[in-house]
Formats: C-alpha cells, structure tokens, sequence
C-alpha cells in the first residue's frame, strides 16, 4: 500500500542529512523506494541540487537567463521599475514568474547557480508532484506495462529540461491542475492550470482547449474523429492564424506573435531541425505514433475501463481531444513542443488504463512491436539530459560544491 504523503520530522532530518553529503543518493532512493512517504521530496531535493550545477550552453535560452540575471543584479533596479517591464509594448517580458524569481534572487546573490537551483525547485516540485499524483491514485502493484508507462511519463518532460525552464514549468503546472480537473471534477483545478500562462505566454493555446473542453464535455467519440482527422493532416498554415491573434489579443503580445509566425522564422526552425541526427527527429513521431495505436486499441477494445469509470472517461476524452491539438501544433515548428506536451496526457491516461486493467487485453505481440518506440525514446530523453547535467551533480554535495570552481563539465563531456 502506499504510504502516507506527509513525513515525520526524523525522516525530513534524514534527508536532509543525506543531501549535505551525497544528493545523489536521493535520486536512487526515490527510484528505488518510490512507493515511500518520502520519495517525492527526495527527488525534489536532489533536483533543486542538479539546477545548482546546471551546466548552460552559450547557445541556449538558460545562457540568455544568466545575461538578463546577471544585468538585473548590475543595474539595482527598483521593484516599480521592475514591474512597468511586464507587460510592456517595448519589451518581450510577457511571462512574469521566472523575470519575478530572478528578480528576488539578485536582491540576495549574483551567483546564478542560487537561481538555477531555485528553478529546480519550483519546476521540482510540480514534477515530482505530478509523478505521485499518479502512483498515489494507483496504489498496490503496478504491471509491467504500467511501470513503463510511468518511467515515460517521467522522461517526457523531464526534471533536466531547466535549459527550457519557462515552457517546461509552464507545462506541468498545467497538467497539475488539469489532471485534479478531470480525475477529481475539481472546478479551482481550471484556476491552476490557467495559471501556467503566467509562466510562458503561449499556454493561452492549451488553456483555451481545457475550457472548450470544459464548455463542451465528454463526447468520447466525437474527439476521437477529431483526433484521427488532426492526426491525418499534413500541412497547417500558421501565417494564417497571424491576423486573429493580433486582432484578439492586447497589444503587449503582438511583437512576440509576429516573431512566432513569421515565414522566416518558421523555416528556420524546419531547417535546425532537419540538421539533427534522425533519433533527436524522430524520437517524439515514434512515442506519439505508438500511444496512438494504444489510444485506438483502448477506444475499442478496453471500453470496459474507460466507459463504467467516469473520472477514465471524462480523461479519455480529455486526452482525445488535446491529443488532435496536440498534433496539429507538431506541424508548426515553434509549437512543436505542444506535441511533447500532448504526449505526458497520453502516457498519464495509459498508465491508469494499464493499472485498472489487470487482465490482458493488449496483445502481448501488440505491445513488442510498440516497445522500440518507447525504448527510443526513454534512451533519447536521457542522452539530451547529459548535454546540460553537471558531473558535480553526481559526485559533490550542497558543503563543498558552493566554495570550488565548477567548469562546464557535463555528462556528455566525461563520457566523451
């Protein structure tokens, strides 16, 4: 059974005891013991650890948090003055909480690993939170087709992914609230998950289909022809969608909306893509396509799970119809990452099938064949992680790791 959320004082002075020494002991404990009251904390404390030594690259948008933490640090500027840059039509400051802590942080330190660490708390703390949200509401034994479904849960949108700390905090605080929307019938959850627009602007998109789908409700096989048409879809022409956003939307987005769906921008970015190895392509097609085929094999053949479970049912439906959005974003570059978003509903859902669904229904040859897919993109996930994961992470701790000079030493450069 699953042990209670809350921990005793003995047990929070044991984990703190272990992270002073060795933090990386905490991620193998929480792995290893994740059905333990204190699992979900320990992985928060060893990710808070791992954003201290986040490695950034001069190419990425954790180098551009740096410079633009660094010149609010230089310039000392007031709280007034800070607050007239949100907003702003001369600035691009659309997204208010990660500007806010970077804000609080240089009142204190201009060390940005203090700040990267507490962007792991924060993206932590949703993470490990949405991870246990699901274990909590499947207690006893899990099969092995749910604990793989629940390891690609936690790879989708993993906790490395600080180099991308706005959209990927923003993705799942909004799946926190959403998933408390629909499992629980919880109304406040909306407020939540509307919230992730603070975070990063462009969750107006996934937030405004949550409310169609609130509006609308469950009609199960209405969104599956949905998400088959969107699925089937080759091409969508988003210069298209430039006017009515401007036309809707204040005027403190504009610049950012014109600099999403300009042609020039949107080649771009096809071109970055097409330059990566086929696995980096093709990683995400392959999960999406295999959760797919199990989406359609539920829809008819686990009616029994998904139709006599109103909370399965109001999901099912939920994933359906996010899932066509979902795909449709994947054919515009600079929405591509809505996809991966679509991806954690759809693990989530299959997950639950898989645990209240304890005879086979799948075909086990079924499930081979979709298997490398899922193996691709587990070990995928993992290899982008050693691009940015500091070697320090794994082998320093909290005492000595702040007084010795940490170089741009990761993963991927000591295997290398």
């Amino acid at each position: 059974m699953v042990q209670a959320a809350g921990f005793d004082r003995k047990e929070r002075m044991g984990l703190f005891a272990v992270f002073l020494v060795w933090p990386a002991a905490l991620l193998y404990k929480s792995i290893r013991f994740y059905r333990s009251s204190h699992a979900r904390n320990a992985l928060l404390f060893f990710i808070a650890f791992f954003g201290f030594t986040f490695v950034a690259r001069h190419n990425n948008d954790a180098f551009r948090y740096i410079e633009w933490f660094q010149d609010i640090r230089a310039t000392n500027i007031s709280l007034k003055e800070f607050f007239s840059l949100l907003y702003s039509e001369d600035t691009s400051y659309l997204d208010v909480v990660e500007p806010l802590l970077a804000f609080i942080v240089a009142q204190f330190t201009g060390d940005h690993r203090v700040l990267f660490a507490v962007f792991g708390l924060v993206l932590g703390y949703f993470y490990t939170r949405n991870i246990w949200y699901l274990i909590d509401k499947a207690p006893g034994e899990h099969s092995i087709y749910a604990k793989l479904l629940l390891l690609t849960f936690a790879v989708t949108v993993p906790f490395w992914n600080l180099n991308v700390i706005r959209f990927w905090t923003a993705g799942h605080l909004f799946f926190y609230g959403t998933i408390r929307f629909l499992m629980e019938n919880r109304r406040s959850a909306l407020l939540i998950a509307a919230s992730a627009m603070l975070i990063h602007f462009s969750y107006i998109l996934p937030i405004t289909m949550l409310l169609l789908y609130a509006l609308i409700g469950s009609r199960t096989r209405v969104f599956l022809l949905f998400f088959i048409i969107c699925n089937l879809v080759s091409e969508l022409n988003v210069s298209q969608l430039r006017d009515p956003l401007i036309a809707y939307t204040p005027v403190a987005f504009h610049n950012r909306i014109e600099g999403y769906t300009q042609e020039d921008n949107i080649e771009r970015r096809r071109e970055d893509l097409a330059g990566r190895n086929w696995y980096a392509r093709m990683h995400t097609k392959a999960l999406h396509l295999a959760a797919s085929v199990l989406l359609l094999l539920v829809f008819f053949k686990g009616k029994e799970v998904w139709e006599e479970q109103r909370a399965m049912r109001r999901f099912f439906s939920f994933v359906l119809f996010f899932g066509g959005f979902s795909s449709l974003s994947s054919l515009v570059p600079v929405l591509m990452r809505f996809h991966t978003l679509g991806l954690l509903f759809f693990m989530a859902f299959l997950f639950f099938y898989f645990y209240y669904k304890k005879d086979e229904v799948m075909s086990d040859k079924a499930l081979v064949v979709l298997l490398p897919a899922f193996a691709l993109f587990f070990l995928v996930s993992v290899r982008i992680g050693f691009d940015n994961a500091s070697i320090y992470a794994f082998i320093s701790n909290p005492l000595i790791a702040p007084v010795i000079e940490i170089n741009d030493v990761t993963l991927i450069d000591f295997i290398k």
